[in-house]
Protein backbone atom coordinates (compact mmCIF):
# COMPACT_ATOMS: atom_id res chain seq x y z
CA UNK A 1 0.00 0.00 0.00
CA UNK A 2 1.47 3.60 -0.23
CA UNK A 3 -0.30 5.35 3.17
CA UNK A 4 2.20 8.17 3.61
CA UNK A 5 4.80 10.43 1.14
CA UNK A 6 7.15 12.84 0.28
CA UNK A 7 7.27 15.77 -2.35
CA UNK A 8 10.25 17.85 -2.18
CA UNK A 9 10.25 18.39 -6.32
CA UNK A 10 10.67 21.62 -8.08
CA UNK A 11 8.61 22.47 -10.88
CA UNK A 12 11.70 22.01 -13.53
CA UNK A 13 12.05 18.23 -11.78
CA UNK A 14 8.44 17.46 -12.16
CA UNK A 15 8.26 19.09 -15.61
CA UNK A 16 11.38 17.19 -16.86
CA UNK A 17 9.89 13.86 -15.85
CA UNK A 18 6.18 14.57 -16.88
CA UNK A 19 6.77 17.04 -19.54
CA UNK A 20 3.65 19.04 -18.70
CA UNK A 21 2.31 20.98 -21.53
CA UNK A 22 2.54 24.39 -19.36
CA UNK A 23 4.87 24.65 -17.50
CA UNK A 24 4.18 27.99 -15.68
CA UNK A 25 1.54 26.24 -13.92
CA UNK A 26 3.51 24.34 -11.48
CA UNK A 27 5.23 27.61 -10.37
CA UNK A 28 1.67 28.92 -9.66
CA UNK A 29 0.59 25.39 -7.78
CA UNK A 30 2.96 26.75 -5.58
CA UNK A 31 5.63 24.01 -4.59
CA UNK A 32 6.41 23.87 -0.88
CA UNK A 33 8.56 20.51 0.38
CA UNK A 34 6.05 18.50 2.11
CA UNK A 35 7.48 15.52 4.03
CA UNK A 36 4.27 14.01 5.53
CA UNK A 37 1.71 13.74 2.96
CA UNK A 38 -1.12 11.31 4.26
CA UNK A 39 -4.52 10.36 2.69
CA UNK A 40 -6.84 13.39 2.77
CA UNK A 41 -4.36 16.15 1.87
CA UNK A 42 -4.94 18.67 -1.17
CA UNK A 43 -1.64 16.78 -3.69
CA UNK A 44 -0.49 17.82 -7.02
CA UNK A 45 -1.53 15.19 -9.94
CA UNK A 46 -0.68 15.55 -13.62
CA UNK A 47 -3.72 14.22 -15.93
CA UNK A 48 -3.79 14.33 -19.55
CA UNK A 49 -6.46 14.75 -22.58
CA UNK A 50 -6.33 15.43 -26.21
CA UNK A 51 -4.59 19.01 -25.67
CA UNK A 52 -1.44 17.50 -23.49
CA UNK A 53 -0.67 16.97 -19.79
CA UNK A 54 -1.68 19.18 -17.16
CA UNK A 55 -1.21 19.86 -13.42
CA UNK A 56 -3.67 19.84 -11.01
CA UNK A 57 -4.79 19.69 -7.30
CA UNK A 58 -6.94 16.97 -5.81
CA UNK A 59 -8.04 15.49 -2.70
CA UNK A 60 -5.95 12.48 -1.66
CA UNK A 61 -8.90 10.04 -1.25
CA UNK A 62 -11.22 8.71 -4.49
CA UNK A 63 -14.71 9.48 -3.79
CA UNK A 64 -16.93 7.82 -7.07
CA UNK A 65 -19.58 9.75 -8.83
CA UNK A 66 -21.95 6.80 -7.55
CA UNK A 67 -21.48 8.34 -3.92
CA UNK A 68 -24.08 9.69 -1.90
CA UNK A 69 -22.20 11.74 0.23
CA UNK A 70 -18.96 12.32 0.17
CA UNK A 71 -18.02 12.84 3.89
CA UNK A 72 -20.21 8.85 4.63
CA UNK A 73 -18.03 7.58 1.86
CA UNK A 74 -14.72 8.34 3.24
CA UNK A 75 -15.96 7.05 6.66
CA UNK A 76 -16.86 3.47 5.44
CA UNK A 77 -14.59 2.89 2.00
CA UNK A 78 -10.93 3.26 2.21
CA UNK A 79 -9.82 4.83 -1.08
CA UNK A 80 -7.11 6.21 -1.09
CA UNK A 81 -5.35 3.46 -2.53
CA UNK A 82 -6.29 1.57 -5.53
CA UNK A 83 -5.86 -2.30 -6.17
CA UNK A 84 -3.95 -2.69 -9.63
CA UNK A 85 -6.21 -6.19 -10.05
CA UNK A 86 -9.14 -5.03 -9.09
CA UNK A 87 -9.41 -1.70 -11.09
CA UNK A 88 -11.25 -2.94 -14.50
CA UNK A 89 -14.38 -4.93 -11.74
CA UNK A 90 -15.34 -2.45 -9.46
CA UNK A 91 -17.81 0.13 -10.02
CA UNK A 92 -15.68 2.93 -7.66
CA UNK A 93 -12.68 2.10 -10.17
CA UNK A 94 -13.53 1.09 -13.68
CA UNK A 95 -14.57 4.15 -15.24
CA UNK A 96 -11.37 6.27 -13.96
CA UNK A 97 -9.55 3.19 -15.07
CA UNK A 98 -10.70 3.57 -18.98
CA UNK A 99 -11.48 7.42 -18.61
CA UNK A 100 -9.80 9.33 -15.70
CA UNK A 101 -5.79 8.48 -15.32
CA UNK A 102 -3.45 10.30 -13.57
CA UNK A 103 0.07 9.98 -12.11
CA UNK A 104 1.12 12.08 -9.04
CA UNK A 105 4.73 12.81 -8.70
CA UNK A 106 7.21 11.94 -5.81
CA UNK A 107 10.68 12.00 -3.72
CA UNK A 108 9.67 8.49 -2.36
CA UNK A 109 7.11 6.95 0.00
CA UNK A 110 7.45 5.65 3.52
CA UNK A 111 6.09 2.11 4.05
CA UNK A 112 6.71 0.79 7.71
CA UNK A 113 8.49 -2.69 8.66
CA UNK A 114 6.70 -5.01 11.45
CA UNK A 115 9.34 -6.20 13.96
CA UNK A 116 7.43 -9.57 13.96
CA UNK A 117 6.06 -10.19 10.66
CA UNK A 118 2.41 -10.98 11.07
CA UNK A 119 1.61 -10.39 14.41
CA UNK A 120 -0.93 -8.02 15.41
CA UNK A 121 0.82 -5.00 17.32
CA UNK A 122 4.09 -5.77 16.54
CA UNK A 123 6.25 -2.95 16.84
CA UNK A 124 7.43 -1.05 13.06
CA UNK A 125 10.11 0.87 11.72
CA UNK A 126 9.25 3.07 8.79
CA UNK A 127 11.43 2.91 5.96
CA UNK A 128 11.63 6.01 3.39
CA UNK A 129 11.52 4.53 -0.13
CA UNK A 130 12.77 6.76 -3.07
CA UNK A 131 14.87 6.76 -6.03
CA UNK A 132 18.80 5.71 -5.58
CA UNK A 133 21.99 7.43 -6.67
CA UNK A 134 22.31 8.50 -10.52
CA UNK A 135 18.57 8.15 -10.90
CA UNK A 136 16.25 11.17 -11.70
CA UNK A 137 14.15 12.38 -8.03
CA UNK A 138 11.05 12.18 -9.02
CA UNK A 139 9.03 9.03 -9.48
CA UNK A 140 5.74 8.75 -11.23
CA UNK A 141 2.95 6.81 -9.11
CA UNK A 142 -0.12 5.56 -11.84
CA UNK A 143 -3.09 7.11 -10.02
CA UNK A 144 -7.06 7.43 -11.01
CA UNK A 145 -9.22 10.27 -10.60
CA UNK A 146 -12.77 10.94 -10.21
CA UNK A 147 -15.21 13.81 -9.98
CA UNK A 148 -18.23 14.33 -7.65
CA UNK A 149 -20.54 16.49 -8.61
CA UNK A 150 -24.55 17.60 -7.33
CA UNK A 151 -26.45 20.74 -8.10
CA UNK A 152 -25.59 23.55 -5.79
CA UNK A 153 -22.28 21.87 -4.53
CA UNK A 154 -18.66 22.67 -5.80
CA UNK A 155 -17.26 19.69 -7.78
CA UNK A 156 -14.98 17.39 -5.32
CA UNK A 157 -12.20 16.18 -7.43
CA UNK A 158 -10.11 13.48 -6.03
CA UNK A 159 -7.76 10.32 -6.61
CA UNK A 160 -6.17 7.25 -5.65
CA UNK A 161 -2.87 5.75 -5.92
CA UNK A 162 -2.75 2.07 -7.83
CA UNK A 163 -1.25 -0.71 -5.78
CA UNK A 164 0.24 -3.90 -7.21
CA UNK A 165 1.98 -6.48 -5.82
CA UNK A 166 5.39 -6.04 -3.75
CA UNK A 167 9.07 -6.67 -5.11
CA UNK A 168 11.57 -8.42 -2.95
CA UNK A 169 12.74 -5.70 -1.99
CA UNK A 170 9.32 -4.12 -1.13
CA UNK A 171 8.13 -7.60 0.78
CA UNK A 172 11.04 -7.46 2.60
CA UNK A 173 9.74 -4.36 4.51
CA UNK A 174 5.86 -4.48 4.04
CA UNK A 175 5.89 -7.67 6.09
CA UNK A 176 2.95 -6.91 8.18
CA UNK A 177 0.78 -9.44 6.01
CA UNK A 178 3.76 -11.47 4.68
CA UNK A 179 1.24 -13.41 2.49
CA UNK A 180 0.13 -9.99 0.62
CA UNK A 181 2.78 -7.45 0.35
CA UNK A 182 1.90 -4.29 -1.49
CA UNK A 183 3.40 -1.26 -3.29
CA UNK A 184 2.43 1.91 -5.30
CA UNK A 185 3.00 0.99 -9.20
CA UNK A 186 6.01 3.56 -10.58
CA UNK A 187 6.25 4.29 -13.78
CA UNK A 188 8.51 4.40 -16.03
CA UNK A 189 8.76 6.62 -18.93
CA UNK A 190 7.06 3.88 -21.34
CA UNK A 191 4.62 2.94 -18.65
CA UNK A 192 3.42 6.64 -17.94
CA UNK A 193 3.32 7.02 -21.77
CA UNK A 194 0.38 4.10 -22.49
CA UNK A 195 -1.46 5.08 -18.69
CA UNK A 196 -1.14 8.77 -19.51
CA UNK A 197 -2.95 8.12 -23.49
CA UNK A 198 -6.23 9.94 -23.67
CA UNK A 199 -6.40 7.44 -26.84
CA UNK A 200 -5.85 4.15 -24.74
CA UNK A 201 -9.50 3.13 -23.15
CA UNK A 202 -8.80 -1.05 -23.30
CA UNK A 203 -8.75 -1.93 -19.85
CA UNK A 204 -6.41 -4.96 -20.30
CA UNK A 205 -3.91 -2.70 -22.22
CA UNK A 206 -3.52 -0.66 -18.55
CA UNK A 207 -3.30 -2.82 -16.81
CA UNK A 208 -0.59 -4.70 -18.42
CA UNK A 209 1.35 -1.88 -17.33
CA UNK A 210 0.92 -2.13 -13.31
CA UNK A 211 3.95 -3.98 -12.95
CA UNK A 212 6.03 -4.23 -9.82
CA UNK A 213 9.06 -1.81 -9.85
CA UNK A 214 12.50 -3.21 -10.29
CA UNK A 215 14.27 -3.30 -6.62
CA UNK A 216 17.75 -2.64 -8.70
CA UNK A 217 16.03 0.97 -9.41
CA UNK A 218 14.97 1.47 -5.57
CA UNK A 219 16.69 2.45 -2.10
CA UNK A 220 15.64 2.60 1.17
CA UNK A 221 16.25 3.77 5.09
CA UNK A 222 14.86 3.47 8.07
CA UNK A 223 13.81 6.89 9.61
CA UNK A 224 12.44 7.71 13.03
CA UNK A 225 9.18 7.63 14.03
CA UNK A 226 7.45 9.96 11.44
CA UNK A 227 5.67 13.28 13.30
CA UNK A 228 4.50 16.27 11.99
CA UNK A 229 6.46 17.48 8.79
CA UNK A 230 10.26 18.39 8.01
CA UNK A 231 12.78 17.95 5.69
CA UNK A 232 14.32 15.66 8.99
CA UNK A 233 11.40 13.16 8.55
CA UNK A 234 13.75 11.04 5.84
CA UNK A 235 17.11 11.21 7.43
CA UNK A 236 18.43 7.53 7.72
CA UNK A 237 18.20 6.44 11.30
CA UNK A 238 21.67 5.94 12.83
CA UNK A 239 22.91 2.27 12.61
CA UNK A 240 19.54 1.32 11.10
CA UNK A 241 19.38 -0.52 7.51
CA UNK A 242 19.77 0.78 4.16
CA UNK A 243 19.07 -0.93 1.08
CA UNK A 244 20.03 -0.41 -2.61
CA UNK A 245 22.37 2.56 -3.79
CA UNK A 246 21.03 4.65 -1.06
CA UNK A 247 22.12 8.67 -1.19
CA UNK A 248 20.13 9.20 1.90
CA UNK A 249 21.20 13.23 3.54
Amino acid sequence: MCGRYVDELTGEEIDSRTRVSRFAALTELARVPRYNISPMARVLVITSDENGRHPRIMQWWLVPPIADDPKAFVRRYTTFNARAEKLAQSAFYRHSLTHQRCVLPVSGFYEWQAATPGKPGSSKTPFYIHPPAGEAPCWTLAGIWSTWERPGLAPLHSCAIVTCVANPMMAWIHNAKPDAPRMPVILDNNAMATWLDPAISDASALTEVLQPYPETRMAAHAVAKIVGDGAHLIDPLPNGPCIGEDRGR
